[in-house]
């Protein structure tokens, strides 16, 4: 006789029943954390990735990422593939709300992804904050293996209450991501592991605007090179719905930057700062809704180790849904922190289309402030 994972009948219930007796302590752990909060005085909480979809669904992504992105985000999820898919071209863009008025009457539209046009032609009032990410994931994938190359920049931008000071905060990667997946009692238990080759340039800087003409990357920035590891891990409940638990560990150890220079400002002013150890988890259920409509809904705690710090759990919750229809039309909806997010996608056997809008808390755990940003991502795959 012989059931789930080749396990008796008896043997597969009592498996159902440890994982449920799991989902259910970290359903516990996770609410005793919320009663258990302290203050923090926290910007923007900067994340080395977010893509699209995730972004779409609340900024949720450890149980439900199962593509290309899963180099960056959950090495498990490479497990989900049941295909290759070879990415060619992925150009994604967002972009803040105020970024329109800022670069109002400017036709210097290639401005938007370099700091010092940023500064020369953005008056930015104190009430206005500059967002702009663009990043490529060019990559191979296929189920538990996956190369990739990542490249990102960031800016975001504020001028203090006084316009006397410019505060920029500037972040460009570069990474080569190699992950791969190890699946284990029939694909119940996932656990993937990432490394990554980046190179890492940083600027958070105050400018006395009386007297910068100009801001200098290499002058005023930091950058070097090192090797990051990320470790994922999902269990999968074979029960209705398919209950997931899942984690992601950012940067395991720790990632520094001294193994050289860089290869675009020369290490700048020196190398930058370590990016710190994350840890994210969350649960997810697939109900299925018809014979071609799947849905999805989810949500995770983000950098659980520091949870503690926060006043406002908010800031650190995810949570969203996506419905699915017959892979070519998917709707998203969610909350990133405490706004709203929303997204839609059309994908076809070679492209995919993505909008999406969400809120980010770029305030204090003390006094939120949303900054409404807007998406754009075009692939091209096959």
């Amino acid at each position: 006789m012989s059931s789930f994972l080749g396990l008796s009948h008896t043997g597969a219930r009592n498996l159902r029943s440890d994982c449920m007796k799991f989902l259910i302590k970290l359903i516990l752990f996770i609410s005793f954390s919320v009663l258990n909060l302290r203050v923090s005085n926290a910007s923007e909480i900067y994340e080395a990735y977010t893509g699209a979809r995730e972004l779409a669904m609340g900024g949720a992504y450890v149980n439900t990422v199962n593509d290309e992105t899963s180099l960056e985000l959950n090495p498990a999820g490479l497990g989900k593939l049941r295909s290759k898919i070879i990415t060619v071209a992925d150009p994604e863009l967002d972009l803040g709300g105020k970024d329109q008025k800022i670069f109002s009457g400017n036709n210097n539209y290639l401005g938007l992804i370099d700091p010092n046009v940023v500064y020369a032609n953005s008056k930015i009032d104190p009430s206005d904050h500059y967002h702009m990410k663009l990043q490529f994931l060019p990559s191979i994938v296929l189920p538990d293996f996956g190369i990739g190359i990542h490249a990102m920049r960031r800016i975001d931008a504020d001028t203090d209450a006084t316009a006397t000071n410019f505060h920029l905060d500037y972040t460009q990667d570069v990474d080569a991501v190699l992950g791969v997946n190890f699946k284990f009692f029939g694909g119940v238990l996932k656990v993937g592991v990432a490394g990554r080759y980046v190179d890492h340039s940083v600027v958070s800087q105050d400018f006395v605007i009386a007297s910068t003409s100009s801001i200098s990357i290499p002058q005023s920035g930091t950058e070097g090179t090192g090797l990051g590891v990320n470790i994922g891990g999902v269990i999968t409940i074979p029960v209705e719905y398919l209950p997931s638990i899942g984690f992601t560990v950012h940067d395991v150890g720790n990632t520094s930057y001294n193994l050289s220079s860089g290869s675009f400002y020369q290490g700048g002013t020196g190398r930058p700062p370590d990016t710190i150890q994350t840890i994210d988890g969350g649960l997810a259920f697939f109900p299925i809704v018809g014979g071609h409509t799947r849905s999805t809904f989810t949500a995770e705690v983000h950098d659980i180790a520091t949870l503690s710090q926060e006043k406002s759990f908010l800031r650190r919750f995810h949570a969203g849904g996506e419905v699915n229809i017959g892979d070519i039309l998917f709707l998203r909806a969610g909350m990133n922190q405490s706004f709203y997010t929303a997204g839609i996608e059309f994908a076809s056997e070679r492209m995919q289309f993505q909008v999406t809008t969400y809120g980010e808390d770029i305030g204090t755990s003390a006094a939120a402030r949303e900054d409404r940003r807007f998406l754009g991502k075009f692939a091209f795959r096959f």
